[in-house]
């Protein structure tokens, strides 16, 4: 393949707006229970919240990719910064209004 041209990528299903809703509610909510209670008792919620964010931005990265660039952007911060508040509700009312247009 040359540098230039773009690799198709084939996805099993189709991308859509719920799927991306439905991870970022579950990551904001892992990260909520992480944040109320010891984090030694839900070590792993951080990863579990990591990896949905990251299914958010693969579910909107053929169809808003801009706004999948935001959402990685939130999740790089998070990685680097356990203590960084990822503003779920507003990226999940982007999702929306970007779902109603």
């Amino acid at each position: 393949m040359k540098s230039n041209e773009k690799k198709s990528i084939n996805y099993i299903r189709t991308p859509c707006f719920d799927c991306v809703r439905k991870h970022l509610a579950q990551a904001g909510v892992l990260l909520l229970e992480y944040r109320k209670s010891d984090p030694a008792q839900y070590p792993l919620h951080p990863w579990w919240a990591i990896g949905h964010l990251s299914e958010a931005e693969d579910e909107l990265s053929t169809i808003e990719p801009e706004l999948a660039k935001k959402i990685r952007i939130h999740r790089l911060l998070y990685q680097e910064n356990k203590g960084y508040q990822i503003p779920i509700e507003i990226l999940l009312n982007e999702v929306t209004k970007v779902a109603s247009a």
